[in-house]
């Protein structure tokens, strides 16, 4: 049965995919700047994609989308097409409890989400065991960025794991390229026993101040079992990265691996960035409403990756 952009769709848990009911306001396309993570409060990452077609939807406007919440409809103060450039972080755990096929794994995985990316994205690389270290500084050199990908697959495997000083590392040498959407990619079991940061909660913050998504990817022992292993390290590692726009998931093997980074590549180079300035501000989460006037030739529509935080 075709669905038509005026039937409404609802994604349950946070925000609702629906078609216009009503008059859409006229929206001055070009008055609205892009997304820099300084002119919104709250930033919505989606893409849209069609459940049939298993195509993106692109293209859209800024008159095509509306927000709204319990306080009534929000000015979008900012908007960025998909496919803009991104900040990525590489992290990897280089722990006795990492097995060094599993990092080899990753960093060809890597490799490949690297391949299908907009070429003009930003790297760099941090490494942890004990304590944290730079890999690489910031680069859009892609050849680089391969080489020392290939070092790093020789790396030796030590010591203790500091898993929260890893990622604050990172936010310490993260570029200062505001205007750009910011990534990190872990490569960890996820276990923590040495770090000096032990505050999650501070480190969660952070990571949403400084608009980083935080996507963190497990070798697991079973294949297609996600909760195996140590629950309590699962549980606190799913904490950590609701709310900054990213996920956790657990591999098998390198065939795992590759198809979790390609769809994550596919996502972020997918994904419509809306920034809305609510009068109330606040750190708790809130359920918005997400309106999208759609394309008729797209039978069925999915959010892709949706997420929505407070700065």
């Amino acid at each position: 049965m075709r669905i038509r952009a005026s039937t409404v769709l609802t994604v349950i848990i946070i925000i609702t995919l629906v078609g216009f009911t009503r008059a859409q306001e006229k929206l001055n396309v070009s008055s609205i700047p892009a997304c820099d993570g300084s002119n919104s409060r709250v930033t919505i990452h989606t893409g849209l994609r069609g459940v049939v077609t298993k195509d993106y939807v692109t293209n859209l406007t800024v008159d095509k989308f509306r927000l709204s919440g319990d306080e009534g409809e929000y000015a979008i103060k900012c908007f960025s097409q998909p496919d803009q450039p991104l900040v990525v972080g590489l992290i990897i755990d280089y722990s006795s409890s990492s097995k060094k096929e599993s990092i080899e794994q990753g960093l060809k995985a890597i490799a490949r989400f690297i391949e299908i990316s907009n070429e003009k994205n930003v790297y760099f690389a941090v490494g942890f065991s004990g304590s944290p270290f730079l890999l690489l500084a910031p680069t859009e050199d892609r050849k680089q960025v391969g080489s020392v990908l290939v070092k790093a697959a020789s790396e030796r495997t030590r010591g203790k794991t500091a898993f929260n000083d890893g990622i604050d590392f990172a936010l310490r040498n993260i570029p200062p390229n505001k205007e750009m959407r910011r990534v990190f990619i872990v490569l960890s079991d996820g276990a923590e026993n040495f770090s000096k940061n032990s505050n999650r909660n501070e480190l969660k913050s952070r990571l949403i101040d400084a608009n980083v998504a935080l996507f963190v990817l497990s070798p697991d022992q079973e294949p297609g079992s996600f909760y195996s292993g140590d629950f309590e390290v699962a549980s606190k590692v799913h904490s950590l990265v609701a709310g900054t726009g990213g996920w956790y998931a657990k591999f098998y093997d390198e065939t795992g691996i590759d198809r979790l980074l390609v769809r994550l590549g596919r996502m972020l180079r997918s994904q419509y960035t809306i920034g809305i300035d609510p009068a109330l501000p606040t750190r708790k989460w809130r359920p918005f409403k997400l309106e999208v006037k759609l394309p008729d030739n797209f039978e069925q529509i999915t959010l892709v990756g949706l997420e929505s935080f407070y700065f």
